[in-house]
């Protein structure tokens, strides 16, 4: 058993438990008998599962009910329960509430397959016969709800409990636009206020939810595949100067125009903080009201779609904050959402969901399914999924990738993957790990995930000040690392993590004061397009910005850069992501995932690779890079193919002139080009132009 360890079987969430094992009223798990009577995770006092006992408990029982409604708070139009697959347990058509909850979770009542429960709405939706409520609170003994259709007036409306632990009900006085709250009877017996755990929109200080449209339809867009995208990290709160969703689609025209054709927008779902970076998270579902409206974002995800730019959203099932609308949601001790054993639940970033529990599973596939169907976006990033799937989730950032895992972990991210791949085919998962396990591919489904191993790599090999501390033959690994042999790598050499200054740095921050910062940058951004895998640039970075503020302060980005040497680099930045992306058809192979290291001249910090796709004129590329200050001249290099090689970029401004491959076999291939000089840190790649088409002789009679 995962979570009391016992050698019992038993099917399904550890929520309902074998007739031998006992279960604890305060943490909400069950255990083998035991010589002490106390829980093994919370070390309260243990008690039978006993359905006579639990109903003869006064604090089991169902809550006795206010009074009768009052001229003050008069009692709300009838209504009904929503429609639903499941068959709501039977109420008391004279009361309030339904009946007891009479175990934690309830998670194994409900009998329908995963599809059927996965396609049932929750929070706050417009139908024809009113606004339909459902929420999911398995250790509630009652759930209401109040708001503007109400008049905020108690008792409000009682909610109708269904097999699975949800609570729904149908109001045909409630519009869209119109605030609202539950009112939550906990396993305590006592009532509070909650926000909908699904809320799609928080507003006010108070934090009350608003009832929003449903989109009907978004329209369609093809998502250029991993191979053959230029990501960019976008936060919104500085992206522009206004930090809005409205101010982020004027800018977007900028990327288009650097070859930029997808975005990852940093979490923009409500967070704990006004300004920030998005990862103290309260709702999966509701947007971040400082940066707009859910309209707001709509419209910036289809200014991307006019321009070709596919979007992904950041998205954290790995903890939430301490303030979170889940916490303590239904029950004490964290609630049914979160986990109930502390060295499960704490995380060195908040609490951490309650994996084990089939309804949070499905609570947190439908935020996840939810971005992608009512905003359109193209693709999810799983933030720190070591985080999300280690046992012991204090010591992530210690821990090395032989530390033991939740299963419970493991089965989300697979039923999460499945899930999108199944409904949204085209869709995009992409993992942050930073464990550099290939199983976060080949077991738990995702399609890439952050190369962190290509990051330090790089960094070793760009920022020494000395030559003579560079490490070219660790680069030389990672240009030619995948986990599974496919295009499998989120590449990067600056992200949101790693630009604080009291974390990397950004890379001319880190570089200051050299002379050379420039060219490597450039060497460094040459590594990024060229290496198998999908590039991503951090906001600024086109423009050499050096500025990282202390985290959690979000970072600082120049709209408009008027210095002509950090525009000469944008310029760059922008030839690189044409060939990345094959725009001119002679660099395909950078859009493959063949590589080959071919040539690694430690003593001089040369290396130059192979790129191809299915090889030949047009696909072939020879990327060169020299990480020393001296240059070298008449210096040879080996090609796959006889021929003219042209220069496609310099990193330097150099020669423009093709070379002629000569006969000669060099670097284990048969021909070989010399470069008359090859510069002090610079970077080149070169390719053939693509033969004309054949077409055969047209046959005669």
């Amino acid at each position: 058993c995962e979570m009391c360890e016992s050698e019992h079987a038993h099917e399904g969430p550890h929520i309902d438990p074998p007739p031998t094992h006992v279960w604890c009223r305060a943490c909400g798990y069950a255990s083998p008998p035991n010589s002490s009577a106390a829980c093994a995770y919370c070390s309260a006092a243990l008690e039978e599962l006993d359905p006579a006992k639990i109903s003869a408990d006064p604090d089991m029982r169902t809550p006795s009910l206010p009074d009768g409604p009052t001229e003050a708070t008069a009692a709300p139009a009838p209504m009904k329960a929503a429609g639903t697959a499941s068959t709501p347990v039977a109420a008391s058509p004279d009361s309030a509430d339904s009946a007891v909850v009479t175990h934690p979770d309830c998670d194994n009542e409900d009998t329908d397959d995963l599809q059927t429960r996965l396609s049932r709405d929750y929070g706050a939706w417009p139908e024809h016969d009113g606004i339909h409520f459902r929420v999911w609170a398995p250790r509630a003994r009652a759930v209401r709800v109040l708001g503007d259709f109400t008049g905020w007036r108690e008792p409000g409306i009682a909610l109708a409990r269904e097999a699975d632990g949800s609570w729904t009900a149908v109001c045909a006085q409630a519009r869209v636009g119109q605030e609202y709250k539950y009112r939550v009877h906990t396993r305590e017996g006592v009532w509070k206020w909650r926000n909908d755990p699904c809320g799609r929109l928080l507003a006010g200080p108070e934090l009350r939810d608003v009832i929003v449209e449903r989109p009907v339809s978004l329209g369609t867009f093809c998502c250029p595949p991993l191979a053959e995208m230029v990501m960019y990290d976008v936060h919104i709160a500085s992206f522009t100067a206004e930090g809005t969703f409205a101010a982020a689609a004027r800018r977007l025209q900028h990327l288009h125009d650097i070859g930029v054709n997808a975005i990852t927008v940093l979490p923009p779902y409500r967070d704990v903080h006004a300004r920030c970076w998005g990862y103290d998270p309260i709702s999966l579902f509701a947007i971040h009201e400082p940066f707009g409206t859910p309209a707001d974002l709509r419209a910036l995800i289809a200014e991307a779609h006019t321009l070709g730019i596919a979007c992904i959203v950041d998205w954290i099932p790995n903890h939430m904050h301490y303030n979170a609308l889940v916490v303590d949601f239904d029950a004490g001790n964290g609630g049914a959402y979160l986990f109930q054993q502390a060295a499960l639940r704490d995380t060195p970033f908040g609490p951490r969901p309650n994996y084990s529990s089939r309804g949070v599973q499905e609570w947190m596939v439908r935020s996840a399914a939810m971005w992608l169907r009512e905003y359109g976006f193209d693709g999810i990033r799983v933030d720190s999924t070591s985080t999300l799937r280690l046992r012991n989730a204090l010591h992530v950032v210690q821990s090395g990738n032989d530390a033991p895992d939740l299963h419970a972990s493991w089965e989300f991210m697979q039923l999460l993957n499945d899930v999108i791949h199944d409904a949204f085919p085209g869709k995009i998962m992409i993992a942050e790990d930073l464990k550099n396990t290939a199983r976060i591919i080949d077991v738990a489904g995702f399609d890439s995930q952050w190369d962190e191993a290509f990051f330090r790599a790089v960094y070793q090999a760009v920022v020494p000040a000395v030559d003579g501390n560079r490490d070219i033959e660790a680069l030389a690994r990672m240009v030619e690392r995948s986990f599974t042999g496919k295009c499998d790598r989120l590449l990067y050499t600056e992200n949101h993590d790693t630009i604080s200054t009291d974390r990397c740095m950004r890379l001319p921050a880190a570089m200051a004061g050299s002379a050379s910062s420039t060219e490597r940058s450039l060497i460094a951004a040459t590594l990024l397009m060229t290496t198998p895998g999908t590039p991503m640039l951090c906001m600024g970075q086109e423009y050499l910005e050096p500025r990282g503020p202390v985290w959690p302060h979000p970072p600082v980005v120049d709209e408009l850069v008027e210095d002509p040497a950090c525009n000469a680099v944008c310029k760059k930045y922008a030839q690189l992501a044409r060939l990345r992306r094959n725009l001119d058809g002679v660099t395909a192979g950078l859009c493959g995932c063949g590589v080959r290291v071919h040539h690694l001249n430690t003593a001089d910090n040369v290396v130059a690779y192979h790129r191809y796709d299915r090889v030949g004129a047009g696909d072939d590329v020879i990327v060169v890079l020299h990480l020393s200050k001296a240059a070298i001249p008449d210096y040879a290099i080996g090609v796959p193919r006889g021929g003219q090689w042209h220069f496609r970029f310099s990193s330097l401004d150099g020669p423009a002139t093709a070379l002629p491959a000569r006969p000669v076999p060099r670097d284990g291939f048969m021909y070989r080009i010399t470069l008359p000089r090859l510069d002090g840190y610079s970077a080149l790649i070169l390719s053939q132009d693509r033969r004309p088409a054949w077409r055969a002789a047209p046959q005669t009679a």
